[in-house]
């Protein structure tokens, strides 16, 4: 049997008659010369030995389906063979999932190719996107699509794609902004971070520490999906390779310093931590249960949208931040000359909104 390379899963609702009936006349009408949509293609989905799970093989990629909830049902997909995450072929059969996904939300709309049903998601996207937002996913659906992201991320490639060459000339023309000491002015120096950057993105990522998952997130340019998964661990004892996504359940760990690093949905329940310091951490999404504190502290970090009890008190110099902080819709739409006490109507700020 050829060697399978997961690629991702949707969660779709349906019953699972339509659902299989819509799967295999998308794939019809998208790969003509791999299915045939008949009055026997529900006899093309077999069940998995020993198991609830419907799969519908295929050449290139077969699905796997199987129940989640009441009329909900989890889509995974799988290329035939051995791909490199984010190549070329990896993308591309992302690309035919995240199509996939849209049609069977909108199984009405039967859309003849894959390039139709792709045009259509980015005019929804662009109806419920604010501009700026709609810009930075624009930019991102072309790295996607092109297998090029730059190694800066998003911000990069925006500089390099869509400044203005005159933008581009005038950067430096005052010399005594230019810093001769810039970070790339030793040719070895960003040889050697392209390798490093290679390296993140070649490796398991079962096997990354703290910082190469920051720096993976970073390269991709956008929040991991499946990726969590492979991160996602238990801590059973021994030195520890990341905090990131792991639980982290009635342990006692000590004499630790750790610092300028992110961790994201970390779970701490019941640990005692002895002798640690924890500075200049920004703490994402994480859970802070029955924690004790002996000898510990936390100074110059962030707890962004943290779960924690009266166990944990951060000293002065730390931040908790909840996502509502970052924003106040009423004021952030807020006429910039406010003092003039102008009332926007709520169909006015509705407008508002759009763009």
């Amino acid at each position: 049997m050829s060697e399978l390379t997961y690629i991702s899963s949707i969660n779709v609702l349906s019953n699972i008659e339509d659902l299989k009936v819509n799967i295999i006349k998308t794939l019809a009408r998208w790969f003509p010369n791999k299915y045939v949509f008949n009055t026997e293609s529900l006899e093309s989905w077999v069940k998995k030995d020993g198991s609830e799970i419907d799969i519908l093989y295929g050449d290139s990629f077969q699905f796997e389906l199987c129940m989640c909830d009441t009329n909900i049902y989890k889509l995974g997909m799988y290329a035939v063979g051995c791909y490199r995450r984010h190549g070329t072929t990896f993308d591309f059969y992302e690309y035919i999932l995240d199509n996939l996904e849209y049609q069977l939300k909108y199984p009405k709309s039967e859309f003849a190719t894959m390039s139709d049903c792709y045009d259509a998601s980015q005019d929804t996207i662009a109806e419920t996107f604010l501009y700026d937002d709609w810009e930075d996913h624009r930019q991102m659906s072309y790295y996607k699509n092109t297998g090029f992201i730059p190694p800066g991320g998003v911000d990069a490639g925006k500089k390099t794609s869509f400044e203005d060459e005159e933008d581009d000339e005038s950067e430096y023309d005052d010399e005594s902004e230019y810093d001769d000491e810039s970070e790339y002015d030793d040719e070895s120096d960003y040889a050697s971070e392209v390798d490093e950057n290679e390296v993140i993105m070649n490796m398991k990522l079962c096997d990354m520490t703290d910082v190469q998952i920051e720096k993976y997130c970073e390269l991709i340019g956008q929040f991991p999906r499946d990726e969590c998964n492979e991160w996602s661990m238990n801590y059973s004892g021994g030195p520890i390779l990341r905090y990131s996504y792991c639980k982290f359940i009635q342990w006692g760990i000590e004499d630790k310093t750790v610092s300028n690093i992110t961790i994201s949905c970390a779970t701490f329940d019941q640990v005692t931590f002895t002798n640690y310091v924890f500075n200049n951490v920004k703490f994402e999404e994480c859970v802070f249960k029955d924690v004790v504190l002996n000898n510990t502290t936390f100074k110059n970090s962030k707890f962004i949208d943290c779960v924690f009890d009266s166990s944990i008190v951060p000293d002065d110099s730390c931040e908790v931040i909840t996502y509502e902080d970052y924003i106040d819709e009423d004021d952030y739409y807020k006429d910039s000359d406010e003092e003039s006490n102008h009332q926007e109507s709520d169909d006015e700020k509705d407008q508002r909104h759009l763009y």
